[in-house]
């Protein structure tokens, strides 16, 4: 049985071939190479082109197929980094798996060598049904918990994460390592997994949060601090310039983005303006957004107050979470300095 995946023909490419494979054909066979960027490698899912256009890679958008978590609906193939476990607890996983009845595959990575505590293998195991994007994280642990698989259960957990293809030093001594059992593929539906979900903002910090207007003086201090902020990023690297032309758009009220984006880009203005000033409140950040939502609503975006509420309130949360973190540690400083001092 084929699963469609997609190809690329190295790291640094952010486009790929989609095309079918099978494990004992593709995947059962060492390139030797010099560096290990020379493999090549490839996803365990097909691109498809992201609803709106992606502008988290740089100034200009992307509305094109492309190695981002946003192209990926699906998974066809569960890929893990096995590197985490002994020989014995790698055993205990073939093993499982094997009882199973599914057909995988264990192959050793470019890092591997015979002698490591902890080998460097990667193991792939084909699915029966393709395990949608949004579930795939709550998936894969548990995947990983009922076959006790030796990965890292945050390390390499993003849907559209890259993998390299089987490969060994050209100057290694030893043989490569291939584990293939035949069989069907896996029952992907016998994991139930949920969906990711977003966070929901910390009640507490709501309720702590004010909802009410500004006076127009605190307003005109806030504009004048954004101000400062817009010039200061303007003149920085492109990701802070990119951030900077958006503080721009918000405050001569013009929209924040083109249709595709203004969701994506309403959320960053929300966290630009809410860490742009202590005293900053929801209530006020309403008022500070209203002439550029109206100009995205006048050019048919269905982006409303209370979309926009929530994006503040989690950008208020967020905001909030970091200056105590960062106040806890000045405080921590400033009691080290005085213990060392005195």
């Amino acid at each position: 049985m084929q699963h469609l995946i997609t190809v690329y023909p190295s790291i640094f490419s952010g486009r790929g071939t989609s095309r079918g494979t099978a494990l004992k054909h593709d995947f059962t066979i060492h390139s030797r190479i010099v560096h290990k960027q020379d493999a090549g490698g490839f996803g365990p899912y097909v691109l498809h082109t992201p609803e709106e256009a992606c502008l988290r890679h740089g100034l200009v958008p992307i509305d094109h197929p492309h190695r981002c978590d946003a192209c990926v609906k699906e998974l066809t193939l569960a890929v893990f980094d096995v590197d985490c476990g002994t020989l014995e607890e790698i055993a205990e996983c073939e093993e499982a798996l094997a009882r199973e009845g599914c057909e995988y595959l264990f192959y050793s990575t470019y890092s591997y060598h015979p002698e490591q505590e902890r080998p460097s293998l990667r193991l792939i195991v084909p699915l029966s049904t393709p395990v949608a994007a949004e579930r795939w994280k709550s998936w894969r642990s548990q995947f990983i918990s009922r076959f006790r698989v030796p990965a890292d259960l945050d390390k390499c957990s993003a849907p559209s994460h890259f993998y390299y293809r089987p490969s060994i030093p050209a100057s290694a001594t030893w043989e490569p390592v291939i584990l293939h059992s035949e069989g069907p593929a896996f029952d992907s539906t016998s994991i139930v997994a949920t969906a990711r979900s977003v966070v929901a903002p910390n009640p507490k910090l709501l309720e702590e949060a004010d909802l009410s207007p500004m006076s127009e003086e605190k307003l005109t201090e806030w504009r004048r601090l954004l101000e400062k902020k817009q010039r200061r990023l303007s003149r920085g690297r492109p990701e802070d310039r990119e951030k900077g032309e958006i503080l721009r758009r918000l405050l001569a009220g013009e929209a924040l983005a083109e249709h595709g984006s203004r969701n994506h880009t309403s959320t960053r203005a929300a966290a630009l303006v809410l860490a742009g000033w202590h005293e900053g409140t929801i209530g006020g950040a309403m008022a500070l957004f209203a002439s550029s939502l109206a100009a995205m609503q006048a050019a048919g975006s269905r982006l409303d107050e209370s979309t926009l509420l929530r994006q503040l309130s989690s950008a208020f949360t967020k905001v909030s979470a970091s200056r105590a973190r960062r106040a806890e540690l000045d405080a921590q400083l400033e009691a080290l300095l005085r213990d060392y001092y005195l």
